[in-house]
């Protein structure tokens, strides 16, 4: 498996591998300000930290601490370039695909504000009224709003939603179900 590696910061005290698939990158970012951005990473590698990579960054500064997750590893990597304020190396648009990934990276980690100003960028950057799969667009609307498109996007979904013959809940004429990372607050399940 080939890994594609990228330094984020020159001077990095972390190593992000990230991993979906076949795909595999590493990233070396500053923990600090993961922690800024990410109360998940925070409690990860935060001062006050039981977790190994936490007591590792306390411990010594001399290599960089190595952490795996298991992300979109070309949608993490756009991520965290908004985050380590990269912006000149941020695409102002996104796929309805990559929007996904990065709305389900965003829920994960808890990078709601990290990532609101571009969200918005992205959002309008992709006719949702078109979308195959309105079930992408209430992923996306529900993690980086605008509300209108989840209200819209949620009575469409509501409106084609049938039960195929396992009892799923399926929608459209694609017969799609809900992404696994949408609330079961909104799939109700």
């Amino acid at each position: 498996m080939d890994v594609t590696e990228t330094i984020i910061v020159p001077d990095g005290d972390t190593i992000l591998h990230v991993t979906s698939g076949a795909e595999s990158a590493r990233y070396l970012v500053c923990s600090h300000v993961l922690c800024t951005s990410s109360i998940v990473f925070r409690k990860m590698l935060g001062k006050s930290s039981n977790f190994a990579e936490a007591v590792a960054l306390r411990e010594s500064r001399a290599e960089p601490v190595f952490v795996s997750l298991e992300d979109d590893p070309a949608v993490m990597g756009i991520i965290l370039r908004v985050v380590h304020f990269l912006h000149k190396q941020v695409p102002r648009t996104l796929s309805v695909d990559q929007l996904v990934q990065a709305a389900i990276i965003c829920d994960k980690y808890g990078l709601y504000e990290a990532l609101q100003l571009i969200s918005e960028t992205w959002t309008k950057a992709v006719s949702w009224r078109s979308a195959n799969h309105p079930e992408d667009w209430l992923l996306i609307s529900w993690v980086f709003g605008p509300e209108a498109i989840f209200t819209s996007t949620s009575r469409a979904l509501i409106l084609s939603g049938l039960l195929d013959p396992n009892g799923d809940l399926v929608f459209g004429e694609y017969k799609g179900s809900l992404h696994e990372c949408v609330p079961s607050s909104i799939s109700g399940t």
